[in-house]
């Protein structure tokens, strides 16, 4: 229960925080474009067994930006560690992505690597995010969304919406 409610409350934080996508933002259509990441809120959740182990939740929320530092739209994920880290590679995750825009919201998935799925402070490395579908302008929308690791990371959407 205690997994259920922090995944939630987490969830629904990250979401209302983003409702303020500003109504002014061009409105995006399907194709290549990128955007880069902006301010970002991360909420790690701790589940039983205490430490790390295949369960703990990563949850949060990161605004996506033009050149000109306009928000754009707004990225939500949730997080599942599945498995912890050993010598040859970090903590795997397997994660949803919603992307927000004003105009309609493309949802994906995908499976990433970090050296420490609690640690907050890690920047976005790369990962590829799996398109599987939309609303809105995004209807239909198959494809991929390529994160690019940097300061800040740039996010490289690759789109169709037939």
């Amino acid at each position: 229960m205690i997994f259920k409610t922090g995944v939630v409350a987490a969830f629904a934080w990250s979401l209302a925080a983003s409702l303020s996508t500003p109504a002014a933002a061009a409105e995006q259509q399907c194709g290549s474009f990128s955007l880069a990441g902006g301010d970002k809120v991360i909420n790690v959740i701790d589940n039983p067994p205490e430490g790390a182990s295949p369960g703990d939740v990563r949850a949060g929320s990161r605004q996506l930006v033009d050149e000109g530092g306009a928000v754009i739209a707004d990225v939500h994920f949730v997080a599942t560690q599945t498995a912890t880290p050993t010598a040859t590679r970090g903590s795997v995750l397997a994660s949803q992505y919603f992307v927000k825009f004003s105009n309609g919201w493309i949802a994906s998935n995908s499976v990433y690597e970090l050296a420490d799925a609690a640690d907050k402070s890690q920047r976005a490395g790369n990962a590829i995010l799996v398109v599987s579908g939309g609303t809105g302008a995004f209807a239909n929308a198959s494809g991929k969304i390529e994160i690019e690791a940097g300061d800040p990371p740039t996010y490289i959407f690759q789109l169709s919406c037939d």
